[in-house]
């Protein structure tokens, strides 16, 4: 499997990283303050930030309502990040032995790549 990156590595950025230095900490919301606010345990919020955590879809509902982005962003931001961990994190020989199999030209949409 090849990997698109660039040559320099930048880590997969996890999106609670994002959540705290782009929106909490910029609007002075303390962690506890906004799981009030979106009305989630404040654990959930604070394993989100550490990276311990995924975003699920009722999260980033809750997020999108809150902070006046969308739903989607917080999910393709859950996405990549896991992505790119799984793609840092693969074993290139293992990958090496997969051979495609022959897909059927005839699927709807993107599914055969």
């Amino acid at each position: 499997m090849k990997s698109h990156r660039k040559k320099a590595f930048i880590p997969p950025i996890h999106p609670g990283k994002i959540l705290a230095e782009e929106f909490l900490q910029p609007l002075g919301i303390s962690q506890r303050a906004f799981s009030r606010q979106i009305d989630v345990p404040p654990n959930r919020v604070n394993e989100i930030i550490r990276g311990r955590r995924a975003v699920s879809g009722d999260t980033a509902i809750r997020l999108s309502l809150a902070l006046g982005t969308s739903a989607e962003m917080w999910l393709r931001l859950q996405y990549r990040y896991e992505l790119e961990k799984a793609q840092e994190e693969a074993d290139p020989k293992l990958l090496e032995k997969i051979q495609p199999v022959a897909v059927p030209n005839d699927l709807p949409g993107n599914l055969a790549g």
